[in-house]
Formats: C-alpha cells, structure tokens, sequence
C-alpha cells in the first residue's frame, strides 16, 4: 500500500507536492536536480554580523527560532547490528534489551515527541522528511529504522540505539521554534550514524565518526537550499536561508586548513589530541577534516553508502588510524574503493592489502601476549614478597633456636648420666 506523506495532521495539498516530487526524483534517479523556482522575494533576511556556528557551543539564532543549548552530540546507549546489504532492522527487526527496532514505513517514518518545541509538530516533522529524503535516497539498499524525535534541553544532540517500546531508534535535538536550518544541521548529523554506527564504534578512531557525520550535517543543507527552492515543506523560511547556514559553517575560519600545509601534514601534528580525547572536545579539529571530505561528497553524492563500512574492521582499542582506513578500503565494494582511496590520499595514507594488515595485526596481538606475561613474570616474586608476614619469620627463628637450645640441653644431659655410670 501506499504509505507515502499522509499523515493526517498535513496539509493535504502540501503532501501532494511532496509526493509528486517524490514520484520524480524516483523516476529521473539519485541526482538532486538544479533551478526550480527563484527564492522568495522581499521575506525576512537573516540576521547579519551573527558568530560562525560551532559544535559544542550554541548555534547562531535564525528568524523565529531560539538558541539551542548546544552543537551535535555522540552516540549513546547501545549499538545494533547492522547488515551491510539488506536492512538495518534485521529480519524482523532487532532486538536489544527485549525491545525490537522497526523499520520505516516508506519513504521514512519519524515521530515527533510532544516536547516544547514552540513550534508545530506537523511543522517539525515536514522539515525533518525533507532532509530525510536528500540523504536516505543514497542507501536505497537499506531500509532505514523509524526514528522518534525528541527535545533535548540539558546538553547536546545525540542519538541513542536503544529503541522505544514501539521500536523507534530515539534522536534528541536541542533546539526549538522555527529555526528550520538548525534542525536540519543537527538532524542530518544524528541520521548519518545510523549507517556509520550501527555497527559499533573502533576506539581511538571514534572521532572519524563523528567527521562523517558532520559532512553529512553539511551536505543535507547544501541539499535542502536547493530543493527547498522547489519545494519548501513549511511556509516563511526562503531556500536562501539554508544557504546562508551552510556558508557561515564552511567558511568558519577554525574549519580551514592552515596555509600551505596538507591534511596529512596536519593529522600528524593533531592525531595525538584527536585520538586520544573525547569526541566532544576535538569537535573544532574534527571540522577541519569534515570540510575536506565534504568536497568530494558533494561532487560524488554516490559515494555515501561507502559510510556504511567504516566501523566494520577488527575490534581494537588503539588500533591505528592508517589501519582503520586500509581496513574501510578492503571492506568497502568495487565501486567505493576509489573514494575510500581518495581519501587515504587526504591524509597521506598507504593503503595496505588484506594480508599486510592480518600480519600488523598478529604481530600487534603477540607483542600484546609478551607484555602481558611479561608483566606476570615480574610480579610473581612481588606478590611472594608481600604475602611473607614479618611476625611469622620472627617466630620461626625463635622456634629454630628453641630447638637448637633444646638439643643442646639433651646433649648436655646425656653427657653427665655418662659420667655419672663411669664413677
């Protein structure tokens, strides 16, 4: 059945629009198309002289909307499993803790919780699709889980793979009102780690995460400036709006590479910090890789179901980041190894064969051994030491030396009765 935007709540001739566009994109394809209709002429603009929007830090108000409290946040709770070639969901979904995650109803199914939002329900969930639709068409092998959207007001958007009694992945967003760019930011973000982090996270290279997923904050609203032209799902935000979003963060003078130096140049002066603190407090340098990758997303929008296979290599603490990539690289099909190649050569990376990594990681895992025993052999006479009571020694030379007296004693004895049998 039919189960495209219908929701009762919608105006009725808004999701008729929606679904013709709809029909279109399904029939000419993946590729966003250009022109439609000019922006709104003589609507409000946006505020001018505003700070650059940063992670972690509140975002730059827009027209009718309010500060939220804080940037994008990390993933929290569990993770699911996750199948690289059919549907996150599993077969009849995936179960955790006893609860079950569904999957969407086509095209994508978000429920908006009954938060204080200070802003329509019906309102948020239109804007939401609509970032949904630019971003979910690059999986069309994969069906996306039903999410539920809820406010966030005590620290930073996140999302969380435990699912609710109904099944829906949860998606917190800290912001409210009609900030429809803001929302978009933040919800682009947490939707990309679904197909990055159904699969678990890999340690100290959990920051690649977080940069894929700030690409894809970047690329959905690059989008939405574009097709809100020809369909906005709200009234009274111009597709311009978006744009204007989009320019302040990639043109964020802490996004920038330094001059004259390489991204590869770069991580070696920054790997340490980045792979060694939380996700939160590298988000600044994270960006910096984040508008790098942005440019090849953008010029091949094809490549984002390469995502999908970054976390699924060998299950390592401290693995390094040079393995990381080469394990996407092997991971990643026929026609993803280019991009994942492009961007090992960002960072200046030799990709290594599936056999040259087995080998490190062996090598990794029997010097791990050697240590480990290494470290028992020495501490086995410790422990012999410090379970040695002084009180118990003392008694045991002062029972030696009662013996001692003892046999003397005895000897002495035994001398005067033979003396004694002489006379």
């Amino acid at each position: 059945p039919d189960q495209r935007f219908q929701k009762p709540q919608m105006d009725i001739e808004r999701a008729n629009r929606h679904n013709e566009r709809l029909d279109r994109a399904n029939t000419e394809g993946d590729q966003l198309k250009q022109g439609g209709d000019q922006p709104k002429q003589g609507g409000d603009q946006p505020k001018q002289g505003e700070d650059q929007p940063k992670q972690g830090e509140d975002q730059p108000k827009q027209e009718g909307g309010e500060k939220p409290k804080e940037g994008i946040g990390q993933v929290a709770g569990k993770t699911g499993q996750f199948s690289p070639g059919g549907t996150w969901c599993g077969s009849g979904g995936q179960k955790s803790s006893g609860l079950e995650i569904v999957s969407a109803k086509f095209p994508f199914d978000v429920i908006v919780n009954n938060d204080n939002w200070k802003a329509q329900s019906e309102d948020i969930q239109a804007v939401l699709l609509s970032v949904a639709d630019v971003f979910i068409r690059h999986f069309p092998e994969n069906q996306f889980p039903a999410v539920k959207v809820y406010q966030e007001n005590n620290g930073p958007p996140h999302i969380i793979f435990e699912p609710t009694e109904e099944g829906e992945l949860q998606i917190w967003l800290s912001t409210s009102g009609t900030s429809w760019s803001q929302y978009a930011y933040q919800f682009g973000h947490e939707l990309c780690h679904v197909p990055v982090n159904m699969g678990g996270t890999t340690g100290k290279n959990a920051w690649f995460s977080e940069v894929l997923c700030e690409t894809a904050s970047m690329y959905v609203l690059k989008t939405i400036s574009k097709s809100w032209k020809e369909f906005a799902p709200v009234d009274g935000f111009p597709a311009r709006f978006h744009e204007d979003y989009f320019q302040k963060l990639i043109g964020d003078k802490t996004r920038q590479l330094p001059a004259g130096k390489s991204l590869g140049q770069w991580y070696l002066e920054n790997a340490e910090e980045l792979r060694s603190k939380p996700v939160n407090d590298t988000r600044n340098l994270g960006n910096v890789v984040s508008n790098q990758i942005f440019k090849l997303l953008i010029e091949s929008p094809d490549q984002w179901p390469a995502v999908r296979y970054v976390n699924r290599g060998a299950k390592m603490e401290d693995k390094s980041f040079e393995i990381f990539i080469s394990e996407w690289h092997v991971n990643a099909p026929d026609e993803h190894k280019t991009f994942v190649k492009k961007i090992a050569d960002l960072f200046e990376i030799n990709l290594m064969s599936e056999q040259e990594i087995m080998d490190v990681l062996k090598k990794d895992l029997k010097d791990k051994a050697d240590q480990v025993k290494e470290q028992l052999d020495q501490k086995k006479p410790k422990e012999k030491e410090e379970n040695e009571d002084p009180a118990s020694d003392k008694k045991n030379r002062q029972f030696a030396r009662a013996l001692e007296l003892l046999d003397q004693q005895q000897q002495a004895a035994a001398q005067e009765q033979s003396q004694a049998q002489e006379q």
